[in-house]
């Protein structure tokens, strides 16, 4: 029977993204394959990817049971978050076919876009909320997280294959950037130019061109700025705003954290 390793599920408020203010049960898996270390903070769900709580693993059936409460509230989407969601493609899959037999919602997955889609996954998703993990994602020095860790992180935090999986789904995909600083900007042009050289040289005429008319149709380039607290936030969302502004890409707030501040439920 296919289980689940889920950190915590809770209803709240879409704080990030072209969903943004819309009531949502977010579901949030345990385990991620990276370890962001920002420059003045780490990630903001280090409790399911840099330090990961021990979470049994448990039946679809189970978390379903769960989950299943949350939705006598007026909810409007459902966020798939992490951790890293895509590294349990199968089981989510079950989980939703479960939770929406009638259709009622919008359904969302936030992933880092370092693995491709290899379930059926697509076919019941509505929204891809991918980030990218700029280079800005490996400040390791004083850090606790592993030498081997590290390396993993810098070596894997682009994967072309699995972004290219993401744009020809023909479905509405978010890139989701975390501003840290100018920096970013021109690392953001370059990861896009270098999509689109890996494109032309490993898929058909065919296959670039689908890529090309759906990123043109599709995808919505944003940026968020880096922050743990409403005084970081403050500090980096000028600089994402002019950038967003000179390139015709869209800001995007973390409004839960203006809210509630950075905590857990929210």
């Amino acid at each position: 029977m296919t289980k689940l390793n889920i950190s915590e599920a809770f209803f709240t408020i879409q704080g990030e993204g072209i969903r943004t203010g819309v009531p949502s049960v977010f579901v949030r898996t345990n385990g991620c394959n990276l370890a962001c270390h920002f420059k003045n903070s780490i990630c903001d769900t280090s409790y399911t990817s840099i330090n990961p709580e021990k979470k049994k693993s448990k039946t679809v059936d189970a978390v379903y049971k769960e989950i299943k409460p949350l939705l006598d509230n007026q909810v409007g989407d459902i966020v798939i978050t992490g951790g890293e969601p895509m590294l349990q493609q199968e089981g989510l899959v079950e989980l939703i076919r479960k939770l929406d037999q009638n259709k009622r919602y919008i359904y969302t997955v936030e992933t880092n876009g370092t693995i491709p889609i290899t379930s059926e996954l697509n076919n019941i998703v509505d929204l891809w909320s991918i980030s990218p993990k700029l280079s800005s994602s490996c400040h390791f020095d004083g850090s606790k997280i592993s030498e081997e860790r590290q390396e993993h992180h810098k070596n894997t935090r682009i994967n072309f294959n699995a972004l290219y999986s993401y744009v020809i789904t023909g479905k509405t995909v978010q890139f989701k950037f975390v501003w840290s600083g100018p920096e970013c900007e021109e690392e953001i042009i370059k990861l896009f130019d270098n999509l689109y050289a890996w494109v032309t040289a490993n898929k058909t005429t065919a296959e670039y061109e689908k890529f090309e008319n759906n990123f043109r149709r599709y995808v919505h380039i944003m940026l968020m700025p880096e922050g743990q607290t409403e005084e970081q936030i403050k500090k980096t969302s000028q600089e994402a705003v002019n950038c967003c502004m000179k390139h015709g890409w869209r800001f995007t707030d973390r409004l839960h954290i203006r809210i509630w501040g950075s905590k857990r439920g929210v």
